[in-house]
């Protein structure tokens, strides 16, 4: 018996179909092309900053000369409390320093703002006053710290609690 469907079976040419084929691969190819080619150049855009203010930041340093920290005889919110830390530029970089932080022995930090340029050279004295209750910092500071914000890991200093340089007074 003759199978009745071979006879009435189309289907498009073998050249028509391998020209598909290869159209079809060759798009694709494009395609991911393309994908990997915007891919590799914002990795190696990015590679390339971050080396750049590597680069830059090798030369950055901070140095913490002196801190004093004046509670005003009275730790209760409300009265105001003074923290000075004077810092020098010790690098060739310019710097963006916006916090001071104080740990107290306990390990709990405190944050108080000072954003500040500070030029290459330059020693300037950071301040903040507050009239938050200082009853956590009060009598327990074990270290006070800075952190440029433009080169974090390589301009920061802190100073120690039991350092002469680090001063409290009124507390």
């Amino acid at each position: 018996m003759k199978n009745a469907f071979a006879e009435n079976q189309k289907g498009i040419s073998l050249l028509i179909s391998s020209v598909l084929l290869v159209m079809i691969a060759i798009v694709a190819a494009l395609i991911v092309g393309s994908f990997m080619s915007t891919t590799a150049t914002t990795s190696s855009k990015t590679v390339e900053n971050q080396t750049k203010q590597r680069l830059e930041c090798s030369y950055a340093g901070l140095y913490i000369l002196n801190a004093t920290y004046d509670c005003n005889s009275d730790c209760t919110a409300g009265t105001n409390h003074t923290i000075n830390v004077t810092v020098k530029n010790s690098g060739q970089v310019k710097l963006s320093v916006e916090h001071i932080y104080i740990q107290n022995t306990s390990g709990h930090v405190f944050s108080f703002g000072c954003a500040r340029n500070i030029s290459t050279g330059e020693m300037v004295t950071l301040t903040n006053t507050s009239d938050s209750a200082c009853t956590g910092i009060n009598g327990s500071i074990s270290k006070i710290y800075i952190t440029s914000t433009n080169c974090p890991f390589d301009a920061t200093d802190q100073i120690e609690g039991d350092d002469p340089n680090l001063y409290s007074v009124n507390c």
